[in-house]
């Protein structure tokens, strides 16, 4: 068998052809990946391999069409079948001659992670899962063009033979997606052919022991086809060709019935062993603390889902199969086509794919659009998908109908302040506070059992008696959330007294970072070292702090309160004061500009109240658009903050933020994309042909 593999390992490099499968392969994946990778900054390389796997129907007919035809045409197989070398070990070493030559161009693969890993923080886990999916696919499609060559002399015939059956394997997911709304049976039955589809399972980060059970039963299937396709060539027209023709086909039968029921049985393993979550940031997994929120559950909870199972979104579907692992929860699926008017009592204008959570008389709804996190892509001029947000969606729901009273939030107007919005606004309602908008003219005092209040980035001062409620609202237990305008700030006496009565205040200006690793585009727009707070545990990346004031305390007298850095610069940065003209110099130190480092957020915890103060030198980090600077890791701080605002022990408060599908980006410099573009791209997949053409003229003119 080894002798069998060498002979045939050096004949592909011998001439052209081994040389043109991996410099073709080599050459379409360099293609891609310089313009997702290094172009785009994409830190997945799952984008030039799914690219990629369309060459396979062309690159592998050409490498498989002369592997047993040739021999066949040029009657040498018949010396190798006349051998005492079996059938299995010629079929066994004729695959392993083309799995070598594909292991070539996987090697190359697999050094693209670590190249990517030195310009930025590529998941290398997903990489190579992402690789080891392609890899079984690459095995799979190379077997199948083993069998087909089997079955005819002529490799021209061989070649478009093998094209087809891959095209059909590779169309199989689409035609099945076609069928499966009129005929169920005739899908599961095409299925069985759908090459790609647990491809996308290994590409999505998701390490599948269906995938890996369904390309090795195929393997095996298809090389046992093969033999049984040249053992078939072994017998004379005898009498024992009836029963050896017999035997063949039982063979078949058994083999074919061997591999439906091993992944039917695949099918039917616990759904944690089935598929195992190896995305970075755990999309498809429930958190630890939703585990332990869901094993605490007094109540029973029913989540109805508006779709038939098999219609389902299959990552929603995964995340409520974790959801009823918990004793108090049950998922129903409810066809709205059969059943339309099961919703209406719950919603008008549920979509598809909507949930109802409901425990009791008290049920919520949760819009199918609301499971995710979507922005406008201005390049197409569509929305795409962000982020996924299920899993904090469905927790929400289940304390709003399991809890018997909502938390009261006040957002104070009056002042010119910057009223919350989209996401920001949204995460009252996923933490079921009640926000009211109120102006502090029209209360005596802020009521104890409001929750917290939020004061984000007022332009006119406060009247001194405005500021004394918030100041014994504070005193009383109160948790305050405050953004400061950076432009307004120094007018603004009587707002600053809130958070100097607390030992905290302001330098007049605007904070210039010079660390080129923290800030963004501009010095203005900073990327601030996060610290290690309460609020901060678990945030991933960066924080995005466009235009922010530097906050100042004294440590050695903290006035009774515990002040914890939240956000900080670098040495690097400095305060500048803005001039009346509103032109700040942002490359030349002045006279008057203050160096850093400096605090840019604060948590203030008073010892004796239990109250918390959160201040924040910039009021427009908490937006939609500074947020998808970061992917919505500014969201999340505020999420933990206003979590924290909930302080009953039997009601808390828990928010899942919602996971994001963008990793970081890694930046190349123009110049670095060009070269390293050109290399992958170019240079390495035409080394390979040209030393192929080479190899091959030399032969020629040798022989």
């Amino acid at each position: 068998m080894l002798a069998i593999c060498k002979r045939e390992f050096m004949s592909l490099f011998q001439n052209v052809t081994g040389w043109l499968f991996v410099g073709i392969n080599l050459a379409l994946y360099g293609l891609y990946f310089f313009i997702y990778d290094i172009s785009n900054g994409y830190p997945s390389i799952s984008y030039p391999l799914s690219a990629t796997t369309f060459i396979f129907l062309i690159t592998v007919p050409v490498i498989t069409m002369r592997v047993i035809a040739e021999d066949r045409k040029n009657k040498t197989d018949q010396l190798i079948l006349t051998s005492s070398v079996s059938v299995g070990q010629i079929v066994v070493g004729k695959y392993l001659a083309l799995v070598f030559t594909f292991l070539i161009e996987l090697a190359v693969i697999c050094l693209s992670p670590l190249f990517l890993n030195i310009f930025g923080e590529p998941s290398l886990g997903e990489a190579y899962l992402s690789i080891f999916g392609y890899m079984l696919f690459g095995l799979t499609c190379l077997a199948i063009g083993v069998l087909i060559s089997s079955l005819t002399e002529n490799q021209v015939i061989s070649a478009v033979l093998t094209f087809v059956v891959l095209f059909i394997g590779y169309m199989m997911s689409g035609i099945v997606n076609a069928v499966s709304s009129s005929d169920g049976i005739v899908s599961k039955i095409f299925s069985c052919y759908d090459l790609t589809t647990p491809l996308d399972e290994f590409f999505n980060g998701q390490f599948s022991v269906t995938g890996l059970i369904y390309y090795i039963t195929v393997i095996v299937l298809v090389l046992f086809l093969t033999c049984q396709s040249i053992q078939k060539r072994r017998w004379t027209f005898s009498a024992n060709k009836v029963s050896a023709s017999v035997f063949s086909i039982g063979g078949i039968v058994v083999a074919f019935a061997a591999v439906i029921l091993i992944n039917f049985g695949a099918t039917k393993l616990p759904d944690d062993v089935k598929q195992i979550d190896c995305t970075s940031n755990k999309i498809y997994t429930i958190t630890d603390e939703t585990a332990k929120f869901l094993e605490g559950l007094d109540s029973d909870v029913t989540i109805y889902v508006a779709s038939s199972k098999k219609d389902a979104d299959e990552n929603v579907a995964k995340t409520l199969k974790q959801f009823e692992k918990a004793d108090k929860v049950t998922v129903e699926y409810v066809d709205i086509t059969k059943n339309p008017s099961f919703f209406n009592e719950y919603s008008e204008s549920l979509s598809r794919g909507s949930l109802v959570v409901k425990s009791g008389d008290v049920a919520r709804a949760i819009n199918y659009n609301d499971l995710f996190i979507t922005e406008m892509d201005y390049s197409t001029y569509s929305e795409r998908a962000t982020g996924y947000d299920a899993e904090g969606q469905i927790v929400s729901a289940i304390q709003y109908v399991t809890s018997e009273e909502r938390p009261v939030c006040y957002e104070i107007t009056g002042h010119g302040e910057t009223k919350l919005s989209g996401a920001f606004l949204n995460a009252f309602a996923k933490a079921n506070y009640d926000l009211e908008e109120v102006s502090l003219l029209t209360l005596d005092s802020i009521p104890d059992d409001v929750a917290g209040i939020i004061i984000n980035g007022p332009t006119a001062d406060f009247v001194e008696e405005d500021a004394a409620k918030v100041i014994d609202y504070i005193n009383r237990g109160g948790k305050v959330f405050i953004g400061i305008d950076y432009e307004n700030n120094s007018k603004l006496t009587n707002f600053n007294s809130i958070i100097e009565a607390y030992g905290v205040s302001t330098l007049d200006g605007i904070v210039i970072e010079n660390d080129r690793n923290h800030y963004y585009s501009s010095n203005l727009y900073l990327l601030p070292e996060i610290g290690y707070a309460d609020v901060t545990q678990g945030l991933e990346s960066y924080i995005f702090m466009p235009y922010s004031v530097a906050l100042k305390y004294d440590a050695d007298s903290e006035q009774g309160a515990l002040i914890t850095d939240v956000l900080t610069t670098t040495n690097e940065s400095v305060s500048k004061e803005i001039p009346e003209n509103g032109q700040i110099s942002l490359e030349e130190t002045l006279p008057g500009d203050v160096e850093g480092p400096f605090t840019l957020a604060v948590e203030i915890a008073t010892n004796e109240a239990e109250s918390n103060l959160f201040i924040f030198g910039s009021n427009l980090m908490f937006d939609d658009s500074a947020d998808e600077v970061v992917s919505g890791n500014n969201l999340a701080l505020f999420s933990n903050i206003i979590a924290e605002f909930n302080t009953d022990e039997n009601n808390s408060t828990l928010i899942i933020p919602a996971k994001s599908y963008d990793l970081n980006y890694i930046t190349f410099s123009a110049g670095a994309a060009v070269w390293y573009g050109l290399a992958w791209g170019v240079l390495l997949p035409i080394i390979s042909i040209i030393v192929g053409i080479v190899i091959f003229i030399r032969r020629r003119v040798k022989y």
